[in-house]
């Protein structure tokens, strides 16, 4: 096996995840920024699909925006998630995006659930939508089940908004 470097022209800052949606590859950096560019082995440049450096805390190691994932209907609803630390108090959040057709709207922002975090390590956050194609799936830090409680910490209960998981068509 040999290794091949990729997107050489491209520069990011404390890579913390990598996402395909469509046409497209969205790269999350820890300081709060996703940036989006085409699948294309030498791009010239990346664009900022989202920024949200002033919400979001990176000053722990473990700290930062560490995760994303794209609706099941992305490309209807415009909808997307991510996972990031938050300080005053320091906590995690998950929250729900939309984006038009070529960037987030900040504006859009809807947190799903903050979860108290007294320490600034062991904060990862990778989102995975689970076989339902449900948001009460998600995958951060921890698993959260079906029913609300987390599979690891009993204090964590899961918000929903019944609005947020209406499927239509």
């Amino acid at each position: 096996m040999t290794l091949e470097k990729v997107f050489e022209q491209l520069q990011f800052s404390r890579l913390t995840n990598l996402v395909q949606a469509g046409g497209r590859l969205f790269v999350t950096e820890q300081t709060g920024r996703v940036l989006s560019f085409p699948i294309n082995p030498e791009p010239s440049e990346a664009a900022v699909f989202l920024d949200i450096r002033g919400r979001v805390n990176d000053a722990g190691n473990e700290e930062g925006l560490l995760g994303l994932a794209f609706d099941p209907e992305f490309d209807a609803n415009g909808h997307f998630y991510v996972y990031y630390s938050a300080a005053g108090p320091r906590r995690s959040v998950v929250s729900r995006f939309t984006a038009d057709d070529s960037a987030a709207i900040i504006e859009s922002e809807l947190v799903v659930i903050e979860i108290p975090q007294p320490f600034k390590n062991h904060n990862g956050g990778q989102l995975a939508f689970g076989e339902q194609q449900f948001a009460t799936q998600l995958v951060c830090a921890f698993k959260l089940r079906k029913d609300g409680q987390c599979a690891f910490d009993s204090r964590v209960r899961f918000i929903e908004s019944p609005e947020l998981y209406q499927r239509t068509g």
